[in-house]
């Protein structure tokens, strides 16, 4: 959660991210992955592996 607070207070013009929901709570996750889609909406590229299946049809929809 701090790297993804630190990402959009920096002007870093890319990000990568290594499992962002691992260990959170359902409720946490969502609210990463929330500020997760706002960083390209900012000009940031966003490069994120992760595991967990639900995370990837969020990518899809946008």
């Amino acid at each position: 959660m701090v790297s993804v607070g630190r990402a959009r207070m920096v002007d870093a013009r890319l990000c990568r991210i290594d499992e962002p929901s691992s260990g959170l709570a359902p409720e946490i996750s969502d609210s990463v992955i929330e500020a997760l889609f706002s960083l390209p909406q900012a000009g940031r590229a966003v490069v994120i592996a992760e595991q967990k299946s639900p995370f990837c049809p969020a990518a899809l929809t946008g």
